[in-house]
């Protein structure tokens, strides 16, 4: 949910764009390992086997297929990044590990958290 919500978001694109975009692509693939890392510190085992199966999944989303939180963005409402994005910040930093991909999806997101800014 947050590799997702976080891609379709901050490039405001559904899937489809962003699978087509090997760079874009990467980015989901780095918020799965990060949060693969914050789930192996919590006890929780999400080995690459699972990221693997995630992006093969991902790619056979319908083209125009986006997360609700893309879609209140472009509503202008206020969004969950605090929760989703937010939160595994939290848990890096509870666990004093470095999450630069979904931070930075976190920061560029965050203006956002309330709805669009006026």
């Amino acid at each position: 949910m947050t590799a997702f919500s976080g891609i379709t978001s901050a490039t405001q694109l559904p899937s489809g764009f962003t699978i087509n975009s090997e760079a874009t692509l990467n980015v989901f693939k780095n918020i799965l390992v990060e949060m693969s890392f914050i789930a192996k510190k919590e006890g929780v085992i999400f080995a690459e086997e699972e990221i693997a199966k995630i992006i093969s999944s991902f790619k056979r989303y319908p083209e125009n297929t986006t997360s609700s939180m893309h879609q209140d963005l472009r509503k202008g409402l206020p969004i969950e990044v605090n929760h989703l994005q937010g939160g595994a910040v939290r848990y890096a930093q509870k666990h004093n590990i470095t999450i630069p991909v979904v931070e930075t999806i976190y920061g560029i997101l965050k203006s956002y958290e309330n709805g669009k800014p006026n």
